[in-house]
């Protein structure tokens, strides 16, 4: 039952629209004062949640008796089903498949970035290697668990995980993309005087939608905010898919845009030096097709080029507005 927007998800699963990484966050707008313009970047992927009572995972879930592939079974239960589900199939593409897993992404890079984390997904360094090996084990033939888990280990008096009356709830992240069409992320300009909506704009293409050829999608999850100038212009950089654009701030239409080394986050710095504008960007993130294959802490499958890229507007720019 829906009581407004502070009412939390139930025990069963229930929408949040947009979801819990959207619409937008701190550093995604920009205003014109002159105008009255407010330009908005909201991000409009969906999440599924479900309120469940299961702690955090825990070291003291795990069964010290058993065999390696339940150990290893219970290490997902704990820590990684919440996200990508009983039958690790996940929620593509914003939450990967983890079936045949250790053949699919090497064994490797499943430690890793289990261990690690990698962009949106928290790491568990807790986990010991024997451990990681486990989970391994198990991902590469779930069969060899079959049944329930094995009780786990009874956490140490005055560990802060037992003797705890307090009543709590936990749920994942559960982004869904794929329930909704694209654009996943938006940029948005509202004319704050009639308190209506000028125009609305995909921001950028997911590089994760090439392969079915589509465009105006709107990158994934944009950690971007955008900047303006006084001739007009709207700039934004995108993650994941590494470019800068210049919008028309009246229409939305984009004029101009370009391949930056490597992906950004954050939002643009602007500044002028005798009349002439500069806009710079910090591209310091690996682009989608730079994701590293072997784990965060091993070369990337192309060199990131972190730079600050800095580009001039034309000349005498200043004076046409």
């Amino acid at each position: 039952m829906n009581e407004g927007l502070f009412t939390p998800p139930e025990l069963t699963d229930s929408i949040e629209m947009p979801g819990n990484r959207g619409g937008s966050n701190w550093g995604m707008t920009a205003s014109n004062p002159t105008n009255g313009t407010m330009f908005v970047v909201s991000m409009d992927i969906p999440a599924i949640l479900k309120d469940e009572r299961r702690a955090p995972p825990s070291l003291w879930n795990i069964p010290t008796s058993g065999t390696p592939a339940q150990k290893g079974k219970a290490v997902y239960h704990f820590y990684c089903e919440r996200c990508h589900g009983t039958e690790r199939e996940g929620a593509p593409p914003a939450i990967p498949s983890l079936v045949n897993a250790p053949t699919v992404f090497g064994s490797g890079t499943v430690k890793d970035v289990v261990k690690y984390g990698l962009k949106d997904m928290p790491g568990f360094p807790d986990l010991t290697s024997t451990l990681l090996d486990d989970l391994i084990t198990y991902l590469g033939n779930p069969q060899s668990a079959p049944g329930p888990l094995p009780p786990g280990g009874e956490p140490p008096a005055g560990s802060g995980s037992a003797g705890s009356n307090a009543v709590r709830y936990w749920t994942g992240y559960g982004l869904q993309p794929s329930i909704i069409s694209p654009p996943w992320s938006r940029i948005t300009a509202y004319d704050l005087n009639q308190g209506t909506i000028k125009w609305q704009a995909p921001l950028g293409d997911a590089p994760q939608a090439a392969r079915e050829h589509l465009k105006g999608t709107g990158v994934m999850l944009p950690r971007d905010g955008p900047v303006i100038t006084a001739t007009g212009l709207l700039f934004i950089a995108t993650k994941d898919e590494g470019k800068l654009r210049a919008y028309d701030q009246e229409t939305g239409k984009v004029i101009w845009s370009v391949d930056l080394p490597a992906a950004s986050e954050g939002v643009p710095a602007m500044y002028e030096v005798d009349g002439r504008e500069y806009i710079v960007v910090c591209a310091t993130s690996a682009k989608q097709t730079e994701i590293p294959r072997d784990g965060p802490e091993a070369p990337s499958a192309e060199p990131v080029h972190r730079s600050y890229v800095a580009y001039a507007l034309p000349e005498n720019l200043l004076g046409q507005k």
